[in-house]
């Protein structure tokens, strides 16, 4: 079992698979090994269609580190590893059939991303790092490269030297999820975060001339996975943000500011890397602005309410022209009392008193 399973993980790194998707093949098939030892299953040929359903089971009562049942997208990535191993023995005639070929995934939802920042609460986390620091100029590079390009974790850890043209704005992004490079602009003002980055800070942080790595640690090396996490949750601390902030978190962000901000989708599925259309179109429901103006702008209640409101302002106006005319009709009043009383008989301070009046009431108007 051991040797198809090398045999297997040697096939997908020859088709080029990313170390993070033989990783989760790793883990995945060795969780199915310790299942299939503790039902006394020792070779493959004796697993059978009932064995890879009650797998599926079993993976249903797995708790978590959160102490938690895994999500069905989670655990159809482990049911996905199982039926690509059997996919791959049978059709290599190392197996004479496949067991898992007609296993069903469980049905999955597609949720709106959990945590989206809007664009103050962006600024207060880019503009978080003490940039006249050696690593506080790094971080801020991070964070304006993750904000103006939505990028991954992963991506922003591989990214090299050669990558990056900041004269003219560019970044080839490699060793994306999908297998695919890609060419994608930078704004003007995370270029200028880079250049002080590249000129101010990554000279102090680099020992050996031979590192390519854009961004690296404080030793000199290749940022760890973990490190990108550590710093833009330390950053979220510093601005003060309620939210529990991650660097996929600040992907969502982006992409949703680009929705908002009209941007087409096909550009932004460019952007991030998207094999298919429907991945970025999860971002129009984290953006609904057009569906709210569309609601006001053609909904026959919404229609009514906007003519209710234009009457009540409409009647407004009357009232205030009819209150104007009442103090103008006072003033008149006040001026035909004051002829009548006879100005000529009237002191000095009954005429301040008067005139005081008709002052005051002119300036309502």
């Amino acid at each position: 079992m051991t040797k198809m399973m090398e045999r297997y993980l040697h096939n997908l790194r020859v088709r080029n698979f990313s170390e993070s998707s033989i990783d989760k093949h790793v883990r995945g098939l060795r969780r199915f090994s310790d299942y299939l030892s503790s039902v006394g299953i020792t070779d493959l040929k004796d697993v059978s269609r009932k064995t890879v359903g009650d797998y599926q089971d079993h993976l249903f009562t797995l708790i978590n580190r959160k102490g938690q049942v895994n999500s069905p997208t989670t655990r159809n990535q482990d049911l996905g590893v199982v039926k690509s191993f059997f996919h791959y023995l049978h059709v290599n005639d190392l197996l004479p059939a496949d067991p898992a070929a007609l296993i069903s995934y469980a049905r999955t939802d597609k949720p709106l991303p959990r945590i989206i920042l809007n664009h103050g609460q962006m600024k207060r986390l880019i503009n978080a790092p003490d940039d006249s620091t050696v690593l506080g100029c790094r971080d801020a590079a991070i964070l304006h490269l993750f904000y103006s390009c939505a990028l991954r974790k992963g991506e922003v850890e591989n990214l090299l030297l050669s990558n990056l043209d900041t004269v003219n704005g560019w970044l080839r992004v490699n060793k994306t999820k999908n297998g695919t490079d890609r060419i994608i602009p930078v704004g003007k003002v995370a270029c200028r975060h880079l250049d002080l980055y590249l000129r101010d800070s990554r000279p102090h942080l680099v020992h050996d001339p031979a590192e390519q790595h854009l961004f690296v640690s404080r030793t000199g090396i290749q940022l760890e996975r973990s490190t990108m996490r550590v710093i833009v949750k330390r950053h979220a601390i510093r601005a003060k943000l309620k939210t529990p902030v991650t660097p996929h978190a600040l992907r969502h962000s982006a992409a949703t500011a680009l929705v908002r901000g009209r941007a087409n989708l096909r550009h932004v599925q460019e952007l991030l890397g998207h094999k298919q259309i429907t991945s970025t179109q999860v971002y129009t429901r984290t953006a609904p602005q057009d569906l709210k103006e569309a609601l006001e702008r053609h909904h026959p209640m919404e229609r009514q309410s906007a003519y209710d409101d234009a009457q009540m302002q409409q009647r407004a106006l009357q009232i205030d022209g009819d209150a104007a005319k009442e103090v103008v009709e006072n003033a008149a009043f006040v001026d035909d009392e004051t002829r009548s009383a006879g100005q000529e008989n009237l002191g000095s301070g009954d005429h301040e008193r008067v005139l005081f009046r008709k002052h005051s009431l002119a300036k309502s108007l």
